[in-house]
């Protein structure tokens, strides 16, 4: 998938390159570029914008997860029933 995303990139699709990192981030969250592959000028920016906003849906997704866990563990309030 990255040769996928570095051929986008080198093509000037940078929206299909980013789209491609994007994907690798679903897979897999820790991934990044090697030292040879980082500084690339044809994918650099793209890769960095990428990688932000994964960092951002993973962050988002991980609030997400925790608010509906501490819904379901949050006991529901005992009340007096209404006549």
């Amino acid at each position: 998938m990255k040769n996928v995303a570095f051929s986008q990139c080198l093509k000037e699709r940078f929206r299909e390159c980013r789209a491609a990192f994007l994907k690798i981030y679903d897979i897999d969250p820790a991934f990044d570029l090697t030292p040879a592959e980082a500084g690339h000028p044809s994918w650099t920016k793209t890769f960095a914008a990428a990688k932000a906003q994964a960092k951002k849906d993973i962050a988002a997704r991980e609030t997400k997860d925790k608010s509906a866990k501490d819904k379901a563990a949050t006991p529901p309030a005992a009340g007096v029933p209404k006549k």
